[in-house]
Parts: C-alpha cells; sequence; structure tokens
C-alpha cells in the first residue's frame, strides 16, 4: 500500500516578525520536518533537479519551501521529498477553500503574510494559489484592503535605490495607493522583497491575465483575516 504524504500547512506553528535577520520558511514554518520530507543545506552548485530527481515532485517542493527552483542559494536550509517513488503526495495548501465574506466578487487576490503564500479566488472559491516573498526588515509589505491598479507586462523599477532601479518586472499588477506590485520574480524562501510581493514566474502569468483593474486586493496576517464586513 503506497504511503501517504500530507503536508498540511494550513495547520502549521509558525514564528510571527521581526526576525533579526532572513529566516529560511521553511525553519520558520516547521520545528521538524514534516512526514515525508527531510531537511537538506543547499551546496554550490545544487540545482532543483538534481537534488529532486523526480520532475513530479519540482512542484509541491517549491511551494513548500517558497522558493523558485531556478535560485537555490548556498547554506539555505530547506525540505526536500522523500525519494521513494510510491510515495503518493497529497499537499494541502495554507489558503481557505472557501471564503463567504468575497463571494460577491468576481475576482480576488487574498496574500497571506504569515504563511507566505497566495490564493486567486472567483466569487469566493479557491481557483489557484501559490507561494510567494514579500517584504523584509524595514521594507515590509503593508497589510489592508487594496484594489489592482495599473497592469505591464514588462516594468521597469525606477528605485528607490540604485540596487532597484532599472530592474525588469515581469507580469507586474499594481497594488493601489501604493509603490508597491505583484510581480514574476525568483523566489529565494525569505521575506526580502523591497515591499513587493514576488510569485513564481508561472503564477505571475497567471495572475496578470486572471486579474481585472479594480479587483480586490487583500494582503492579510493569518489572525486578523478578514475580521469584519467593514474591511471590505
Amino acid at each position: 500500500m503506497k504511503k501517504l504524504l500530507q503536508v498540511v500547512l494550513c495547520a502549521t506553528i509558525y514564528v510571527l516578525l521581526p526576525f533579526g535577520k532572513d529566516v529560511a520558511w521553511s525553519e520558520v514554518l516547521y520545528f521538524d520536518p514534516p512526514q515525508g520530507f527531510y531537511s537538506y543545506t543547499v551546496q554550490k552548485g545544487d540545482t532543483l533537479e538534481n537534488l529532486v530527481p523526480n520532475p513530479d515532485h519540482w512542484r509541491i517542493t517549491q511551494e513548500v519551501n517558497r522558493v523558485d527552483g531556478r535560485h537555490l542559494l548556498p547554506g539555505f536550509q530547506m525540505l526536500l521529498p522523500d525519494p521513494d517513488p510510491n510515495v503518493l503526495k497529497v499537499f494541502t495548501i495554507p489558503m481557505p477553500i472557501t471564503i463567504a465574506s468575497i463571494a460577491r466578487y468576481p475576482r480576488a487576490l487574498m496574500i497571506c503574510l504569515d504563511q507566505q503564500y497566495f490564493g486567486f479566488y472567483r466569487y469566493g472559491e479557491l481557483l489557484f494559489s501559490g507561494p510567494v516573498n514579500t517584504g523584509g526588515i524595514g521594507k515590509e509589505t503593508p497589510p489592508g484592503k487594496f484594489f489592482v491598479g495599473e497592469k505591464k507586462r514588462l516594468h521597469i523599477s525606477r528605485g528607490p535605490s540604485e540596487l532597484t532601479k532599472g530592474v525588469k518586472m515581469y507580469f507586474a499588477i499594481r497594488i493601489s495607493n501604493t509603490d508597491k506590485l505583484v510581480h514574476a520574480a525568483l523566489l529565494e524562501g525569505v521575506m526580502n522583497s523591497s515591499g513587493c510581493v514576488n510569485v513564481l514566474w508561472h503564477d505571475g502569468e497567471r495572475l496578470y491575465d486572471a486579474l481585472k483593474n479594480g479587483d480586490p486586493i487583500w494582503i492579510y496576517h493569518a489572525d486578523k483575516a478578514m475580521q469584519s464586513e467593514s474591511a471590505q
């Protein structure tokens, strides 16, 4: 009988900010590796392909670690799936399947800062989801209710620092009344953006196509999510 691997992130104990340094989300979300995973420290030259030989396991590895498979930094502590080919993977995402309070919206984007995860909803029903990296210390992504503003398939950053000027941001979606964007980027598994919400490339493209100008965006902490209708 096949073993059942269940990663239940919605029931995970997480550590709230602030952190004194960049911390890998595999370290924050888990005190011990969940069933079916083991802890591994990334070495120079490691790639997702050589660490996880089975391509069917690449997506779940990225989602559990909130990291892009092309951007594995030496020293990063990550969780790798059990190589047993008979393991059956059932990944339970850390976002509600249904949110009644947003059922009147044809499209809505929910971004949970604590779980570092987003969900795209249609009339309150989860359509798709994925990992994010948000702002680090001193550059926190602001929580609140916002709306989809300007959209650009390719946005060139104008700052605020010399390090971020001229940076190309693909599938960029403006978060209303801020200088922050939701956009595709290489995820490092830590909250180290300049305040933008970074998503995987395929998620960025999908969100860009799905969201329309004026659609609501909620950015929230898990313990304060949708506390009242007045937030809408």
